[in-house]
Order: structure tokens, then C-alpha cells, then sequence
């Protein structure tokens, strides 16, 4: 089975394909990764790889051939099927239909990107080909009460934590940057000290290939900041929030840190009204609260800049809200 490499720059020619191998779709597409590459996160050049080498392995299959002249739109047609029928190899489940849609939209561009550069001669493959229906995605923030709950409980395990291995003041710094700043938690824990300046975090590296150049910390957030700084990790280099062996906090830790705080939130309350603390939940929850007070724009910026599209997810009504606005307007 062919495979799409993603080549280092300098052993691949910057845009000809050996006249031996124009016929070649895994040649055209090696050399599209090589180009997009260029100008995408490690993450999704990783995840494009395997779309595209999952689409190879079809085509080959299908066509006994290497040519990308046989890919037509239903050999496309054919692919989109055949992922519809299969299951992850991590799960055994079917393939989700936002899967499926997001490896059909990498191929889409791919083959946008060939057609543009040397055409198909039966058209572009994948053209009208349309993405699965998807269910409304449901905003998965916490209220304003489940925050109140989470801060009061941080508040408590600050006292409460009181064994040498514990870091309490860094797991209460940690927990009120991620909810200030609505940052996904890969861009929290690649932060290094040197980027706090004591007011802003300078320079953050966002998802892909965006920096954000400041992003300011409100004054409870820099105390909390200092207090950690100064009596548990002092100033020396290294990551910003790390651990007691002095390398960076991996997710798995700053997720253990949120559910014990959800834990201790959780310890009087019942079953139906507990919290499931997550990093990413504490975004949904911040850019919600930008998004009402002060627009889409801030929020998409607040965000990292992301589009208005993937905005929505953070920012729409919840169930809840939604049956308690149709009871007050026809109720």
C-alpha cells in the first residue's frame, strides 16, 4: 500500500514530480502534504496523513492502481460509504459522522489542490459529494452556580491541601488562568515562566500556527499567579506550570487538578447536581460569558481566533436555557 509522507523540505523538490511518477495519486499527494504542511500544526499534518493514507489504501484496493486518473467521483462516492461502515480500531464503534465529514473535507482539499495543478479528466472527485448530517452540538459549560461551586471549592483546597506533595497554590493558579483566559489546556501547559511579565502572558502559541501576543490576567488572577510563583515553584526558568520534578504539567494532570476540585465542589451536593470537570469545560463556560457581554468579534478573538462557525459550539444555548425561554414566550 502506497503511503503519503509528509518529506522534509529539503530532500523534496519544491513543486515537480519525477516525470516517471505524474501519474502517481500517492506522488500528488505526498507532494500536497509536503506544500500544506508548510503551513499547518504538527497535530493536523499528523491527522491529515492518516486521512489520506486511509483514502490510498481504498483507492488501491478498488482500482488495483496507483492512477490518479481512475479517481472519479464514485470512487469518492464508494470511500464516503465504505467509512460510514467502519469501526474505530480504538473503540470498535462505528466511525462518528463528524469523523467521517472531517476525512472527506481533507480530501476534499486535496483534490481541489491536484485538479488546480494538473486536472482530473472526468473532473474533480469529489465535487458534490456532501458532508453527513450531524446532530446540534450541545454547549457543555458550566452554569454560573457550578462556577461559584468550583471557585469555592479551590478556595477550600488551598487550606485543605496540606501535604508535602501537595502544590495547593499552584493548582489554584492553575485552575482560575485556564478559566480567565479560556485557553485550551496544550497551550496552558506549554507555557514557560519568561512569557509572564506579571500583568499579561506574552506570546502564546495557539492551536496551529497562531500566536496571540498578550493576553492580560485580571488582578485576582495575577495574585493567585505571584502567590504560586513566589512560595512553591519560584522564579527560576522552565514551564510555567509544571510539576515537582520540574517538568511541564501533562494534560492527565491538569484534568486530575479540575476533578479534584469538581470532587470537593461535589462532596455535599446530590448525585443529580454534580459537576464533570474537564479542561476544555472551563473555555466553553469563559467564552460563553465573553460571547454574551461583549459580542461574537471578542469572542473570537478571546478565543484564539478561531472562525465564527467553531465559536458557536462554545457559545450557544443550552437545553435548559432554550425550554426556559420557549416557556416564557408561549408558555
Amino acid at each position: 500500500m502506497s503511503q503519503v509522507i509528509l518529506m522534509p523540505a529539503a530532500e523534496t523538490p519544491s513543486v515537480l514530480i519525477p516525470a516517471g511518477s505524474r501519474r502517481s495519486l500517492a506522488s500528488w499527494l505526498t507532494l500536497y502534504m509536503k506544500i500544506d504542511g508548510e503551513a499547518s500544526a504538527e497535530t493536523t499534518q499528523k491527522a491529515k496523513i492518516q486521512d489520506l493514507e486511509r483514502f490510498l489504501e481504498y483507492f488501491e484496493r478498488a482500482m488495483r492502481s496507483d492512477d490518479k486518473q481512475l479517481w472519479t467521483r464514485s470512487v469518492s462516492e464508494g470511500f464516503w460509504k465504505d467509512l460510514q461502515k467502519r469501526r474505530s480500531e480504538r473503540t470498535g464503534k462505528k466511525l462518528a459522522p463528524t469523523t467521517v465529514n472531517r476525512i472527506m473535507a481533507t480530501l476534499r482539499t486535496a483534490a481541489r489542490w491536484i485538479h488546480s495543478h494538473e486536472p482530473f479528466v472526468a473532473g474533480n472527485p469529489v465535487e458534490r459529494i456532501k458532508d453527513i448530517s450531524t446532530p446540534e452540538p450541545v454547549w457543555q459549560g458550566l452554569t454560573d452556580i457550578q462556577m461559584v461551586r468550583m471557585k469555592a471549592a479551590a478556595d477550600q483546597l488551598v487550606t485543605l491541601s496540606v501535604a508535602a506533595n501537595q502544590w495547593p497554590k499552584r493548582d489554584y493558579a492553575l485552575f482560575h488562568v485556564l478559566y480567565a483566559t479560556a485557553m485550551r489546556v496544550t497551550e496552558l501547559t506549554s507555557l514557560d515562566i519568561d512569557q509572564y511579565d506579571g500583568k499579561y502572558l506574552r506570546n502564546v502559541k495557539r492551536k496551529g500556527r497562531n500566536v496571540t501576543p498578550e493576553i492580560f490576567l485580571v488582578k485576582s488572577v495575577r495574585e493567585a499567579l505571584d502567590e504560586y510563583i513566589d512560595e512553591e515553584r519560584k522564579r527560576d526558568e522552565g514551564p510555567l506550570f509544571r510539576s515537582r520534578t520540574g517538568k511541564a504539567l501533562a494534560i492527565q494532570q491538569v484534568d486530575y487538578v479540575l476533578k479534584k476540585i469538581a470532587g470537593q465542589a461535589n462532596a455535599t451536593l446530590p448525585e443529580k447536581e454534580r459537576i464533570h470537570a474537564h479542561p476544555h469545560i472551563l473555555r466553553h463556560t469563559m467564552l460563553r460569558r465573553v460571547r454574551e457581554e461583549k459580542g461574537l468579534t471578542f469572542a473570537i478573538e478571546y478565543a484564539g481566533h478561531v472562525s465564527e462557525k467553531y465559536i458557536r459550539r462554545y457559545t450557544m444555548p443550552s437545553r435548559e436555557e432554550k425550554e426556559a425561554t420557549l416557556e416564557e414566550l408561549f408558555g
